[in-house]
């Protein structure tokens, strides 16, 4: 803290709010956060989007999801680019807001760390606010709403232009969702390759569904040389930092020795943790594993237990092999009701894979491809 900042500190709100910082910087987080709190409620827009990231993330004050949306709310108001785009992340993400009766000074949740679903509207509201004041972020998640959001909010064209200006800015994010876009209308070697460059550049700074989408690409050559070697790298990185298909692809890759050195345990293992974080093919090749048996001997019990978890999670072909052995399968209790139950299903749940399969991988979302 500089002697100026010491002499004004008890009268100025932003040497407060600096000397707070200053404070949590140094690891006195409770006191940084008692400095912040007076300068917030003195008028510090900086303060108040600060106290708004303590309540957040639990930094000298018990983590309270409410207050986090309350100061934050106060700061955006105001004109904070920081707090608008971290408003539209929270009802991006599902934040759980009740309709208020007071002023905004009494805008709490009805309870904290209450989830719900994602609030696209108010989401886009504060978005374009933040991508409109510069911030390179906010323009990324614009583009993502945009993009993933209800059908009445979707413009294709729009979401492209905000992610250019925050790939520009230097925003990894905005990069990785221009190479997504570019690569939804690609229909030239030219345009994959464009596409492809945008996503290395996201996967560079570590955005895991970047690392698993360039993967993929360098396993069949879209935009980039084929190079099965390094594709399994790729979706090792990803899978390291629990993005679920990449961890499933990573699996398959070794089972079948597919540019990697073939190491069936290991990658049974993968497979194990793609299908645990709920990854219904991963299930459903475990099932398939067990129940064909080859290097070790079938295990139906054990296949019927996989291909169990794989059909309740939607996976059509799964529910059919799963029928199979209910009928037909000597090492399992038999059960008419249950195969009967899962032919009816298969049917329906093809249509939910198809349609799980289009999905958008979300810029914003952790670890959850």
């Amino acid at each position: 803290m500089s002697f100026v900042d010491q002499l004004t500190a008890p009268l100025s709100s932003s040497a407060r709010a600096r000397h707070g910082v200053k404070l949590l910087e140094s690891g006195r987080t409770a006191q940084g956060f008692r400095h912040l709190a007076r300068a917030a409620r003195s008028g510090s827009i900086d303060a108040q989007y600060r106290v708004g990231q303590c309540y957040l993330e639990g930094v000298g004050v018990p983590q309270a999801t409410g207050e986090a949306v309350r100061w934050f709310e106060r700061a955006a108001e105001a004109g904070s680019a920081e707090a608008q785009f971290y408003l539209a992340l929270l009802y991006v993400r599902g934040v759980s807001v009740p309709k208020q009766s007071g002023g905004g000074a009494k805008a709490l949740f009805v309870s904290d760390d209450q989830s719900g679903g994602s609030d696209f509207a108010t989401a886009l509201k504060w978005a374009r606010r933040a991508a409109e004041s510069g911030s390179a972020e906010g323009q990324a998640l614009l583009g993502y709403i945009l993009t993933s959001g209800p059908d009445a909010l979707r413009d294709p064209a729009e979401a492209e232009r905000w992610y250019q200006r925050s790939a520009d800015a230097g925003c990894p994010q905005g990069s990785f969702g221009l190479g997504v876009s570019i690569l939804r209308r690609a229909q030239d070697e030219r345009t994959q390759t464009e596409a492809a460059h945008h996503i290395a550049k996201a996967s560079e700074a570590g955005i895991p569904t970047a690392l698993y989408l360039l993967g993929a690409l360098t396993e069949f050559g879209m935009g980039v040389p084929r190079d099965l070697p390094a594709a399994v790298e790729l979706y090792r990185k990803a899978a390291d930092k629990g993005v679920r298909i990449a961890q499933r692809r990573l699996g398959l890759a070794l089972i079948n020795g597919h540019g990697v050195k073939r190491n069936m345990v290991e990658g049974e293992t993968w497979l194990r943790r793609a299908a645990l974080a709920g990854d219904a093919e991963a299930a459903a090749h475990i099932g398939i594993l067990y129940a064909r048996g080859g290097e070790l001997p079938p295990n139906y019990v054990e296949a019927a237990t996989w291909l169990e978890r794989a059909a309740e999670g939607g996976h059509a072909a799964a529910a059919r092999t799963l029928a199979q052995l209910y009928l037909f399968c000597t090492r399992i209790a038999r059960d008419q009701g249950l195969a009967t139950l899962c032919l009816q299903c298969a049917p329906e749940l093809a249509i939910t894979s198809s349609q799980a399969d289009s999905s958008h991988m979300g810029l914003f979302e952790e670890g959850k491809s």
